[in-house]
C-alpha cells in the first residue's frame, strides 16, 4: 500500500498557504475588538489605576505594530523599570 500523500495535495495546500492572508486588518476584529473589550471593562471599574489603556506598540525586530492592553498600574510599573535599567552605571571597557 503507498502511504505517500499525493503531490497534487501538497501542492495545493502550500499554494493555499503562501496567499493566506496572515496580518488580520484591525478594521475586521483584532485591535477594535480589544478597545471595546477594554472599554467595556473600564465601564466598571472604580479605581482609575485599575483601569486598562491599549495603546500600539512596536514588535521587536519588526516595523509592525501591534495594540496592546494593560492596566494603567502595570503601564507605571515597567515604565519606572524601563527607566531605571537605562539610567543603571554601565561598566566601562578598559584596556589591560
Amino acid at each position: 500500500m503507498n502511504t505517500k500523500p499525493p503531490v497534487a495535495a501538497i501542492a495545493v495546500l502550500m499554494l493555499a498557504a503562501c496567499t493566506a492572508n496572515t496580518r488580520p486588518d484591525p478594521q475586521q476584529g483584532g485591535e477594535a475588538e480589544l478597545s471595546q473589550a477594554a472599554e467595556g471593562y473600564n465601564a466598571g471599574v472604580d479605581d482609575p489605576n485599575q483601569e486598562v489603556v491599549c495603546r500600539m506598540e512596536a514588535v521587536v525586530g519588526t516595523r509592525i505594530k501591534k495594540e496592546v492592553c494593560r492596566t494603567r498600574t502595570a503601564m507605571d510599573v515597567e515604565s519606572k523599570e524601563a527607566k531605571r535599567f537605562l539610567n543603571k552605571p554601565r561598566p566601562v571597557p578598559t584596556q589591560d
